[in-house]
């Protein structure tokens, strides 16, 4: 413990600042133990410090001590124990090993990351659930290792959370596909005969020719989580999005109809949504003020329905003329100059 007195130049400075100072000021700091990391002699230091304090004043307990140089009062106790234990036997115990060995030991924790980046690669991000697993199996293979068998069955929230800081695995957003589409993703040969393909037909078309006319999906399901585990050093560069594996069990699904050309326009978006309790036959639509694509205040989209997302006759015929023949005109009217003249 420090104990700093006022000096006389600072008596001064109070009394012609019309502060009444009835008696001298005392200022008193300890020092912060908190901030470093304390080898053994440091920690016998700050027990024979408290030793002698107490010993001097009586009075001084070890919890409030332990408060003044922020130090966990059941940590400090533990240092003082060892203290007086070295005092009587001369025997020094702290600094020994103690306690429970790893769950999970170095070559564990390599394990654990091999499994999580060979999944990453294959597009098969591990969510919450297979987490934990791979976290029970590398625990389970450790236990093996050091001849302990394998008896893990869960680790506590605390233990997950240590080893996969250790691991450097972070958690991210996760788009989930079906098996059939990551394969497909996947091989080299469907991105080859796609380059090929646009190169072959689009080389020398003007943008206004060039369009996508597409349809994806919006998923809300209750089956899966939206997160995945990475390591992240494997991603540090990389802006591709993590992907898993659907199971197939679809909650709702909102088919999404788009319309876009090279040139830079987009069609009047359209959104399609199951019902199983229409007819085969039966469609509706509704237009939709502040769905469009656009920041004006005119914009506007569709949203239909239908029996299945695979839509029907009534949905296509609508669509070719309400929404897919006007972008075209829109796109054939709007590119200046005689190159798109026939477009």
């Amino acid at each position: 413990m420090l104990n700093i007195e006022m000096t006389p130049e600072q008596k001064e400075r109070m009394k012609s600042s019309n502060f009444e100072l009835s008696q001298p000021r005392r200022v008193t700091r300890f020092l912060d133990f908190s901030v470093i990391d304390l080898e053994l002699a440091d920690k016998f230091y700050v027990c024979e410090m408290y030793h002698r304090q107490r010993n001097t004043s009586g009075e001084l307990s070890l919890r409030t001590f332990a408060a003044h140089h922020s130090i966990a009062s059941s940590t400090f106790h533990d240092w003082y124990g060892y203290y007086l234990h070295f005092l009587e036997t001369g025997v020094i115990k702290m600094g020994k090993k103690r306690g429970r060995k790893p769950a999970i030991d170095e070559y564990g924790v390599e394990e654990l990351r091999k499994l999580i980046m060979e999944r990453n690669v294959t597009q098969r991000t591990p969510d919450g659930t297979e987490i934990n697993q791979l976290l029970v199996q590398v625990a389970n293979t450790t236990r093996e290792r050091v001849g302990r068998g394998q008896n893990v069955e869960s680790l506590s929230r605390t233990c997950k959370r240590k080893y996969l800081e250790i691991a450097e695995v972070e958690k991210g957003k996760v788009q989930h596909k079906t098996h059939a589409r990551i394969v497909a993703e996947n091989d080299p040969r469907n991105a080859l005969s796609m380059h090929s393909l646009v190169v072959a037909f689009c080389r020398h078309l003007p943008p206004c020719m060039i369009g996508n006319f597409d349809a994806t999906q919006f998923i809300v399901s209750q089956e899966r989580s939206d997160t995945g585990f990475y390591i992240k050093h494997e991603r540090a560069e990389s802006d591709s999005t993590l992907t898993g594996e659907s199971t197939g069990g679809l909650d709702f699904a909102i088919k999404y109809y788009h319309l876009n050309n090279a040139a830079g326009f987009t069609g009047v978006p359209v959104f399609n949504i199951a019902d199983k309790n229409m007819d085969d036959s039966a469609f509706e639509v509704s237009k939709i003020s502040g769905l469009g694509t656009n920041r004006e205040q005119s914009n506007y989209g569709f949203v239909c329905l239908t029996k299945t997302r695979a839509c029907n006759r009534a949905f296509y015929s609508w669509f070719a003329k309400e929404v897919l023949v006007p972008f075209v005109n829109q796109s054939r009217d709007s590119i200046d100059g005689e190159v798109c003249q026939d477009c």
